[in-house]
């Protein structure tokens, strides 16, 4: 992607900035970040705190980026996780037990990937056949991705990390490999 792509939309949200963080993590009822007790439930992983949450690739990277940062997608990264609550609200061991899939260890997914399916008569859906069609977006219509090259799924550029329904994960940006 060029960016002169990504340009109007730098631009768009550079005009609107104002002193953007994200959310505070620290919860009073889940203990101190990235201590055991903060940790309990996730593979707590000492030699990796300083790369991700509780040293556990799937709960994202330690820190989130802010518009401080001296990196060129800085703005565009903090305003995408404005407001984010990485957990929801829980514990990130109960996060993990909520949501990732039991005996595997990673995360539960809708079926279809969150399509219904086809109704095939007026009371009926046929869960098991996602809808197939094509979409032709506008000329300058722009979107973007989280994660890696193999990703599936784009967002209108611009919507919030929240709205994407993503796991903290696709936010690392590193292997623990």
């Amino acid at each position: 992607m060029k960016f002169t792509t990504l340009l109007p939309f730098l631009s768009f949200t550079l005009s609107h900035a104002i002193p953007l963080t994200p959310r505070d993590e620290t919860s009073t009822t889940c203990g101190r970040r990235n201590t055991p007790e903060y940790c309990a439930g996730t593979n707590y992983t000492v030699s990796l705190l300083s790369t991700y949450l509780c040293g556990d690739s799937r709960l994202g990277p330690t820190r989130l980026p802010t518009l401080h940062d001296d990196l060129p997608v800085a703005p565009v990264l903090a305003t995408a996780l404005f407001g984010y609550d990485r957990f929801g609200g829980l514990c990130p061991g109960a996060f993990l037990a909520r949501w990732l899939i039991p005996g595997e260890g990673w995360w539960q997914y809708p079926p279809q990937d969150g399509f219904r399916g086809v109704k095939r008569a007026a009371a009926a859906v046929d869960a098991g056949t996602p809808i197939d069609g094509n979409v032709t977006l506008a000329v300058n219509t722009l979107v973007d991705r989280f994660g890696s090259e193999y990703g599936n799924f784009v967002s209108p550029a611009g919507a919030s990390y929240g709205q994407r329904a993503l796991p903290p994960s696709s936010l690392a940006t590193s292997d623990p490999a």
